[in-house]
């Protein structure tokens, strides 16, 4: 067998190395070696086809549909806030397969248009790495069903509190909405006592919402009692997140709801929650369901 010229070929048949995040069917993904930034992903086609104009019908949507979640990933798995999408047609095209660059951005990096300054990975040991994190955070994006057209009903989301069996889950949706590259939805059992002592503890619990018989969303609530307020209780939401599938369909919103109806019926007199100021959609969010960016929030990681 004659070995291929186009070096993506080569990578794809397993003849040539690369760090791979994707692989499916029809599409492909691996880290840029000269990146722009850490995390730099091409997606190509597995098909060879050179330019655009020769992609099949529907090829190019395939395309940009595992950019979008190769893009989801790099922000869960790298802690960025932006994206980069390029795709050189013929004119500064380096090897002639159609490949998509999914650049990874912050504010701040020093990009101006597309003069791309590159860098370099430490070591192959640091891009394994890097492609092992979004690989593991891409996974929890592709296994999800396809986006649905139009709102979920609210009767077509069940709202309940967590069982063991859905630890798995939650993993995958923690690891597909942090900004914090430490979740790691390939071992469950990890969280598997921390959920268990929540669940015990009687004054926290995890809610999931369910759709089609799929946990699609969760959230923890904990009330704990104040002094203020003549000793009232308030109530606290945290870890609020929903697959990348159902985001902006109404989920989010049943489940938010319901977790405030819960502190209504327990009595708490607040219920209150923080988000990072990157998540610029998810703070629209919160105060669309009347929550108010009334004071400064402070986090400290300890060691």
């Amino acid at each position: 067998m004659t070995e291929s010229p186009c070096l993506f070929d080569r990578i794809l048949d397993g003849s040539a190395p690369a760090h791979t995040v994707l692989d499916e069917a029809t599409v492909a993904g691996f880290l840029d070696v000269r990146p722009v930034f850490k995390g730099h992903t091409l997606v190509v086609p597995r098909t060879h086809v050179e330019t655009v104009a020769d992609l099949g019908r529907g090829v190019l949507g395939e395309l940009m549909e595992a950019g979008r979640r190769v893009a989801a990933a790099q922000r869960t798995a790298l802690g960025c806030t932006g994206t980069l999408f390029a795709l050189n047609d013929i004119v500064s095209q380096s090897v002639p397969h159609v490949h998509l660059h999914v650049v990874p951005r912050t504010r701040g990096d020093g990009l101006r248009g597309f003069m791309w300054p590159r860098t370099k990975y430490a070591d192959e040991a640091e891009a394994a790495a890097t492609a092992s994190s979004i690989r593991r955070a891409l996974d929890a994006v592709t296994s999800t069903p396809q986006q649905p057209e139009e709102q979920v009903a609210p009767d077509q989301v069940l709202v309940r509190d967590a069982l063991p069996v859905d630890t798995a889950r939650l993993a995958q949706l923690l690891a597909g909405g942090t900004l914090r590259a430490v979740e790691d939805p390939s071992d469950p059992a990890a969280y598997e006592p921390a959920l268990a002592e929540i669940l015990a503890a009687g004054n926290a619990t995890i809610l999931v919402a369910e759709v089609g018989g799929r946990v699609m969303g969760m959230c923890q609530l904990i009330w704990f009692r104040h002094l203020q307020e003549r000793g009232g209780l308030c109530a606290e939401l945290e870890s609020v997140h929903v697959d990348a599938a159902m985001r902006s369909h109404g989920v989010g919103g049943i489940l938010v709801e319901a977790a405030v109806s819960r502190a209504e019926a327990l009595g708490c007199y607040r219920i209150q929650l923080t988000s990072h100021r990157s998540r610029v959609d998810a703070r629209r969010f919160y105060e669309r369901h009347g929550f108010e960016p009334s004071h400064v929030g402070f986090k400290r990681y300890l060691p």
